[in-house]
């Protein structure tokens, strides 16, 4: 059996707020994720097996426009990479 799907789900917001909230929910949710990211700006990035899709299609909510997609072999470990190398930046800028 292959590895499980990961899917990558990106959010589009109105307003900074809604989108830290969402970020806040979903990496509180309990639910496995591969990485997510909220810059500060009107967007997030959630990456997530698929058998998570439920929890954190329930904890996000307040996006005016989203779009999923499925991130397999290079896309997936480039897109962790990413994430985790923007979470670190987002770090280093609020201490």
């Amino acid at each position: 059996m292959g590895r499980e799907p990961t899917d990558v789900l990106i959010e589009a917001y109105l307003d900074t707020r809604p989108a830290k909230l969402d970020y806040e929910a979903v990496t509180m949710s309990g639910a496995k994720l591969e990485g997510a990211i909220c810059d500060g700006g009107a967007g997030l990035i959630v990456a997530y097996p698929r058998s998570s899709a439920e929890d954190v299609d329930r904890v996000v909510t307040r996006s005016v426009k989203k779009a999923i997609d499925e991130a397999d072999g290079k896309k997936l470990a480039t897109l962790k990479g990413a994430l985790a190398e923007a979470e670190e930046k987002l770090k280093q800028a609020a201490s």
